[in-house]
């Protein structure tokens, strides 16, 4: 559906449905007037003020229920005397009952506006980063359940050869083995992995992305994984392609991929795999130490080894 044509739309329900809701008060009215006093008639005014989820004019819901008692309070004037015993506080009600009716559809009203506001928000973002990015969801499984035009363009691959497809479609033979398992260490740890990554074209050329990589969750669980890519610069596409040859030729380069950033190996790498940690296991830790260090100085007997765990236990946070 066009703007244009929601937008006419929502002018002639702007026009037309306050005149049948005015109608519609109006024979309720006549109704009203003929029938038994204390029938309840009155509460078919609801309806019209019902109306005011279908129009766009937020004034409407408000006039109604304003209309709605003038109506009952015309019908009940030189009657009041003929009312049966036990129902002079019907008609109040009624008019709280419209009152408290029109607020309910305005609150509605404004959440559903908002609601649409937020999906048309959310459609730019979307265009925009098509327009600005590859984008591709996959199951947990790595087979692609969705690629924009972007990704299409890019790879050479139709939609159709990609979704469905294992991601590894295009991954180019210059990429090393353990880039990817870096990457799927990294997800199924719940972590995001984030790396400059080259890739294979469907006509064997090949282009370069800076991949950014992130589990998709659902009530708590892993459902799949959103990748957004965008283009690196030369100098990213510099330094991801010396490591890649170096990797591929097996040289001792002293650094190693965890969750796609470059750390160094060995005992070099103790502070990075301290970061990596969870909360948890953090705490954990932290009070295994607690309890160990203290141990350690008894069993030191106050030499330089007791001093140093000592500082050491008195170093670490209570």
């Amino acid at each position: 559906m066009s703007p244009t044509f929601r937008r006419l739309t929502a002018v002639s329900r702007s026009r037309a449905l306050p005149v049948v809701g005015l109608a519609l008060a109006a024979a309720i009215f006549v109704i009203d007037l003929e029938a038994p006093v204390g029938s309840g008639i009155g509460m078919l005014y609801v309806g019209v003020i019902l109306l005011g989820l279908w129009t766009p004019w937020q004034a409407y819901p408000m006039a109604a229920a304003s209309l709605a008692s003038c109506l009952v309070l015309v019908d009940l004037y030189g009657d009041w005397s003929a009312l049966p015993a036990g129902t002079s506080l019907n008609r109040p009600l009624m008019i709280l009952v419209f009152f408290i009716t029109a607020l309910v559809v305005r609150r509605f009203v404004n959440l559903e506006r908002q609601a649409l506001e937020h999906l048309e928000q959310l459609g730019d973002f979307k265009r925009a980063l098509d327009a600005a990015a590859i984008v591709a969801t996959t199951d947990v499984k790595g087979r692609i359940t969705y690629a924009n035009d972007a990704f299409v363009n890019c790879s050479g691959f139709s939609r159709d050869e990609l979704v469905g497809k294992a991601h590894n479609v295009v991954r180019h033979p210059d990429m090393p083995a353990t880039a990817f398992q870096d990457l799927w260490d990294t997800l199924t740890s719940g972590r995001p992995w984030t790396a400059v990554v080259k890739n294979r074209r469907k006509n064997g050329d090949h282009y370069w992305v800076r991949a950014n990589v992130t589990p998709v969750r659902e009530a708590g669980a892993v459902i799949g994984y959103l990748s957004v890519r965008v283009k690196p610069s030369r100098e990213e596409i510099d330094a991801a392609e010396d490591l890649y040859r170096r990797m591929r030729q097996g040289e001792r380069t002293g650094l190693a991929l965890r969750a796609g950033r470059l750390v160094p190996t060995g005992w070099r790498n103790l502070p990075y795999r301290l970061r990596a940690l969870s909360p948890s296991q953090r705490i954990v830790a932290v009070g295994a130490t607690q309890v160990l260090l203290p141990a350690l100085v008894a069993w030191a007997g106050g030499g330089a080894w007791g001093v140093a765990a000592a500082v050491a236990a008195a170093a670490l946070p209570s």
